[in-house]
């Protein structure tokens, strides 16, 4: 299992893929981080902008294909997409993702 982080600077593409990804059985939840400040290393001095991410819980195995969907649909302007492993997690929620979750 996995928490699935998307990132973008487009607030409305990140509501517009929280609702695909609920739609579609991909994730079984979404919570949205707006206006985060990012920091990055660039040209030799530090730059910084604001972000906003979305995190859900997903299945470790869907992530390619959850990769692969956004990708198809947003060809122009792919967000940033990773994922952070769970290591343990309530037994009652696992149970939840396993039985609501696109199977594999």
């Amino acid at each position: 299992m996995i928490q699935l982080v998307i990132a973008s600077k487009s607030e409305k593409q990140l509501e517009e893929i929280a609702k695909y990804l609920l739609e579609n059985h991909l994730v079984i939840s979404i919570d949205f981080h707006k206006n985060v400040l990012r920091l990055e290393f660039e040209n030799g001095k530090i730059n910084n902008y604001t972000i906003h991410y979305i995190a859900g819980k997903t299945k470790s195995l869907l992530f390619n294909e959850i990769d692969l969907r956004i990708r198809n649909l947003y060809k122009n302007n792919i967000p940033e997409i990773y994922s952070h492993p769970i290591i343990n997690m309530d037994w009652e929620l696992a149970d939840k993702l396993k039985s609501e979750i696109e199977r594999i």
